[in-house]
């Protein structure tokens, strides 16, 4: 089980326990070369729009622990399993810690919704 402050569980009570059960930690990488940076605080829109050109990573989200030392709810992507690479930020955070999703469960939980949101 996933060790998270217990802050979050108030704020993101449903995000925080399928975190804790069923997450896992993800190590941050620079922004890989060709990747432009989309839209700032857009996180779950970013994170399924770079699937687009790249649908062999996986959407992730849950929590991320930025660089001013505030756990944030967000969204990234996961390459090869482990590398959080994360688009909306400029600099990488110091920790992810979230749940994975593939392109096609991603794309269709859009589309179930018709909108870009927390897709967990």
């Amino acid at each position: 089980m996933i060790d998270l402050p217990i802050e979050l569980a108030r704020d993101e009570p449903h995000v925080y326990q399928r975190v804790r059960n069923e997450g896992r930690e993800f190590q941050p990488v620079d922004r890989p070369v060709g990747v432009r940076k989309p839209k700032d605080e857009a996180c779950f829109r970013n994170a399924v729009l770079v699937l687009e050109d790249h649908p062999e990573w996986a959407y992730a989200e849950g929590f991320a622990l930025n660089r001013f030392g505030l756990w944030i709810h967000h969204a990234w992507t996961v390459m090869d399993d482990d590398w959080a690479f994360d688009p909306t930020w400029e600099r990488k955070g110091a920790r992810y810690v979230g749940v994975t999703l593939s392109v096609w469960d991603a794309t269709d939980r859009v589309l179930e919704t018709n909108a870009f949101g927390s897709l967990l």
